[in-house]
Formats: C-alpha cells, structure tokens, sequence
C-alpha cells in the first residue's frame, strides 16, 4: 500500500491493519488520522470488540501461489457493549498488484453509523476516504451472508477508490 510493504503487519479488534506505526484508538475520526504513522487500511473502525467464549476473532492466512498470493485479515466481531451487533468483513492485500487493497463486507449490524472506512499513506499524507461516520454506508447483512454484500477496492497507486454491490 502506497508503495510500502512489510513482513510484519499490525492487526487490530478495532477494524484496522497496518503496516507502520500502529494505535488501539478505538474512538474513530477523519482520514488522514495522526494516530496511525503509516500506510493503514481502515476496514471498519470503531469501537469493536471480542467477546470471550464465542467464535470471534481475527483471522489471516494467505491463498494462491507465488506471485498470487493474498494476504487475508478476516474480522468477526460485535461492538463495544453491544454483544449482538456484529460485524464479519475481510481486509486482502495482493501479491501481484501491489498498492491495491480491498474490503469485502458480509454483515455491518449498525450499517457503519459510527465507523471510519478508508485507507491511509500517513498520519498526514494522502488518503482515500469511503465513509465517515455514515449511516447505511455499508449493507447490514446477516450471518448467513455468504457472499460480500459490498466490495471496495482502494488503488492507492491512482489514489483511486471504487465500489461493487454484492
């Protein structure tokens, strides 16, 4: 993502993976965001949470062969205080097209009311914002959703951001 790479990215509850300086702020705001010092991929932050002794939790792993490769962060998660909002999306990185990211979103119970959507190069440099803070931003589907029902893909070589509805 804008052009930085690493082995060691950061993941956290709160719907962001990072691949520089990272931060717990559960509390979202506006892009770019100080908070985060490098390239962020804000998938859904807000104030989310894992519930103990349920089945939620962050996953990753990787699909394909070299060079097709992607890296997956798969969020399943409730909101602060709201154990029966949940929340199922997938942050992907690809190996042969480098700068692009996408978010793939399967149910939003609060259908992004309080929630920051977008990707980042810094703390204060460029940035591609979907959402901030906006009600109906993202379809609320159901746990039964099995295909994504919003798909967007950030280019941040184009510094390009574009949407498909499931």
């Amino acid at each position: 993502m804008y052009g930085y790479s690493t082995m060691s990215p950061s993941v956290t509850s709160n719907g962001v993976v990072c691949l520089g300086s990272c931060s717990s702020a559960y509390t979202n705001g506006n892009l770019p965001n100080g908070q985060f010092g490098g390239p962020t991929a804000f998938g859904f932050w807000d104030d989310l949470m894992i519930y103990a002794s349920t089945s939620q939790s962050v996953y990753y792993g990787t699909t394909g062969t070299a060079p097709n490769r992607n890296l997956v962060f798969e969020f399943y998660e409730s909101h602060f205080g709201q154990p029966t909002q949940y929340y199922h999306f997938q942050i992907v990185f690809y190996e042969n097209l480098p700068g692009v990211v996408d978010f793939l979103y399967f149910q939003a119970s609060d259908g992004g009311v309080s929630a920051t959507i977008g990707v980042q190069s810094s703390g204060s440099g460029s940035s591609i914002t979907y959402a901030a803070n906006q009600a109906n931003a993202v379809p609320v589907g159901t746990s039964s959703t099995n295909s994504p029902t919003l798909i967007l893909s950030f280019n941040t070589n184009a510094g390009t951001m574009t949407q498909t509805s499931g």
